[in-house]
């Protein structure tokens, strides 16, 4: 994996591009945070792998963890959020959480 800044990649952007064309997968940064990925294109004609497949390679990278229960659970359709402020505070608390585990 290759990381550039957006200043390096816009001053040297076929020099990625061909990398990218042989495969590579460049990280493209702001401030020292990745803000994107470029990855050589799914070629027309080939096979694409499903979710699945996507979601056991990651968890087999420990990059995800799959779930242990199937269905939803605890979870009603259509259920209305009457304070959208605090569902989105309630949300980046989860995810803070997860985080820290």
């Amino acid at each position: 994996m290759i990381i550039a800044n957006v200043k390096e990649l816009k001053a040297r952007l076929n020099r990625y591009l061909r990398l990218v064309e042989e495969g590579k997968v460049v990280l493209v940064t702001r401030r020292g945070r990745v803000v994107a990925e470029i990855r050589p294109a799914v070629k027309r004609g080939s096979s694409r792998r499903s979710t699945e497949e996507v979601m056991n390679s990651l968890a087999e990278q420990g990059q995800v963890d799959l779930p242990t229960r199937t269905g939803l659970v605890g979870l009603r359709p259509g259920l209305p959020v009457r304070d959208p402020k605090g569902a989105l505070r309630l949300l980046d608390r989860l995810i803070e959480e997860r985080k820290r585990r």
